[in-house]
């Protein structure tokens, strides 16, 4: 018995530059042809070692299942061989097929991640969420390719990736970094069916998404920004809280995760006649000491020694939960002539560190301390971006000293 590799054109939709990969089992005179369910550009394949190039990104997942898949029809062979039987490429087609008919479809393995999220790993509703839209636009993108019956191992080829990172930008109307997560998710059910056993291997292990080099630009508000939203006069409570919260994180530099734990009477110390923030910080495990100046004080006082409740009833969240505070301070930068896009739960963080290094002229070691860094260059190259004020502060403090000296 011969097995060979071969590309033929596709057809329909998305024919033209790719190509499906087929199996031909021949022996004798006979012949019969196999799909793989791999679909490449007709360059990624090696017509001479009917292999995968390299130049495709998911090369090794591809080439190993090639592989497989030739050693398992060389043991269909041979077992018929041992029993005596007139094997024929038609033969050991059909009972190749047989075998793999109850394999995991994806669309089941997809349901199944989602057990797992719920029992095992027992998400939050908000991010399961997120997993059943996903799932809606997987079941949609296989209904509408036919190829609803795919079985898991045969699923995503190169071409498909492509067309699930497309599709999910326009079903959801979301960006592509959520286009991404989705081609992920499914990525994560093939993994766990891996795992299980029910798939010899996840053909989306050697998936990798171009990222953006260089440091990320971290974005504060501006002295005038932050005026204008401390002068604003909220059209509703809703944003009345929202500004108030967030205008505590620009007084305290507390991250949201901080926010949620907050409690006067637990955190606020009284030390020499000033009040302190003193708190442990979940992801360096650090404590870290913040003034409790008069602005964030006041809005303490304005809420009964407290923060901003997400609703005046008894609530699993005592304030707004992530998604709906970023939503609603968007809402607020627009009412304030401020970018949407810039206002996130971080913002604040990133404007006090700013406003203490650069208008108060504190040093890189005690915001370091205030912010709960575990080093000083986590500080230095996210928020020490020294601006015209700040060399100015420096001047005339450097001034005054020269004139004291004389």
């Amino acid at each position: 018995m011969n097995i060979s590799f071969w590309k033929r054109a596709t057809e329909g939709k998305h024919g033209g530059d790719t190509f499906h990969i087929a199996c031909r089992i021949i022996i004798g005179k006979k012949r019969s042809d196999i799909s793989t369910g791999i679909c490449i550009k007709g360059e990624d394949w090696d017509n001479d070692r009917k292999r995968v190039k390299k130049s495709e990104p998911l090369y090794k997942s591809y080439n190993q299942q090639l592989l497989m898949m030739e050693s398992q029809l060389y043991e269909v062979h041979q077992e018929q061989l041992r029993l005596g039987k007139v094997v024929t490429p038609a033969l050991v087609s059909k009972i190749y097929r047989k075998g793999t008919e109850d394999q995991l479809k994806l669309i089941d393995a997809y349901d199944q991640l989602i057990e797992y999220k719920v029992n095992i790993e027992r998400l939050q509703k908000s991010t399961l969420k997120k997993y059943y839209t996903f799932r809606r636009v997987l079941l949609r993108y296989l209904e509408e390719q036919e190829y609803l019956g795919m079985l898991a191992i045969e699923v995503v080829p190169a071409h498909g990736l492509r067309i699930f990172t497309w599709y999910a930008n326009q079903s959801t109307h979301e960006s592509l970094f959520n286009s991404k997560l989705f081609v992920r998710s499914i990525s994560a059910c093939l993994r766990l069916a891996a795992q299980n056993g029910q798939i010899p291997f996840n053909p989306l292990s050697d998936l990798r998404f171009p990222t953006v080099k260089g440091k990320k630009t971290v974005d504060a508000l501006s002295k005038e920004e932050l005026q204008r939203i401390e002068e604003y006069k909220p059209k509703t409570e809703d944003i009345r809280k929202v500004r108030d919260l967030f205008l505590f994180q620009c007084y305290t530099g507390l991250s949201y995760e901080a926010l949620v734990r907050f409690e006067y009477d637990e955190h606020v110390h009284l030390e020499d006649g000033i009040e302190y923030i003193i708190m442990t910080r979940s992801k360096t495990d650090r404590d870290f000491v913040v003034p409790l100046f008069h602005s964030a004080k006041t809005i303490l006082l304005r809420w009964g020694r407290r923060l901003p409740p997400s609703s005046n009833r008894l609530s699993k969240h005592k304030i707004y939960h992530n998604t709906n505070y970023n939503r609603k301070l968007k809402e607020l930068a627009i009412d304030c002539a401020i970018e949407p896009q810039r206002m996130t739960t971080h913002m604040g963080r990133r404007t006090f560190a700013t406003r203490m290094l650069n208008d108060k002229g504190v040093s890189l070691e005690v915001v370091a301390e205030m912010l709960g860094h575990a080093d000083t260059r986590i500080t230095q190259s996210h928020y020490a971006k020294v601006t015209i004020g700040r060399l100015k502060f420096e001047l005339e403090k450097m001034l005054e000293e020269q004139m004291r000296d004389r």
